[in-house]
């Protein structure tokens, strides 16, 4: 955004979302605490939002553009397998389905699923994330790469 002399001011934000989960239901579940409890939610290099990890859902500070790129990363160990992602945004009256990712995957295969897009919100807008596995046997999980660099299960970037 800009302001008086021209300056443009940046808030950013990013959930970085690591360990492995427990399968992913076959009905709408927001992407939180309270449904994956062995999952790890850490706030990084945030100016942007507030994050209540036990509901999943993003508070922000401000009105503007949000850019939002959101990556991730699921397995299936027993069969074939369609996962779905709806980020879904409350302006004030409820939440509303926004853009939706979805991926279908064979056994024993991970994959990645990526959203990206823009959105115009104010201050106080609120957004989470709504997710789906068809056959309740998917799941999140970190990888650790040849190298030592890790995968996280998602990482959430405004």
């Amino acid at each position: 955004m800009k302001i008086g002399n021209g300056i443009k001011l940046t808030f950013c934000g990013r959930l970085v979302i690591t360990g492995k989960s427990s399968a992913i239901t076959d009905t709408y579940t927001a992407f939180n605490k309270t449904s994956f409890p062995s999952l790890n939610f850490i706030i990084d290099e945030n100016t942007l939002f507030s994050f209540d990890e036990d509901t999943g859902i993003f508070e922000f500070f401000y009105h503007g553009i949000l850019s939002i790129s959101a990556s991730i990363n699921f397995s299936t160990p027993a069969q074939p397998t369609k996962f779905e992602v709806v980020p879904c945004l409350d302006s004030g009256s409820g939440f509303v389905e926004l853009f939706g990712r979805t991926s279908s995957i064979n056994t024993l295969v991970s994959d990645q699923i990526v959203l990206v897009g823009n959105i115009a919100i104010n201050k106080g807008y609120k957004l989470k994330f709504d997710i789906r596995n068809s056959t309740n046997s998917a799941f999140f999980d970190t990888e650790i790469l040849s190298n030592g660099a890790i995968v996280p299960a998602a990482i959430v970037d405004f």
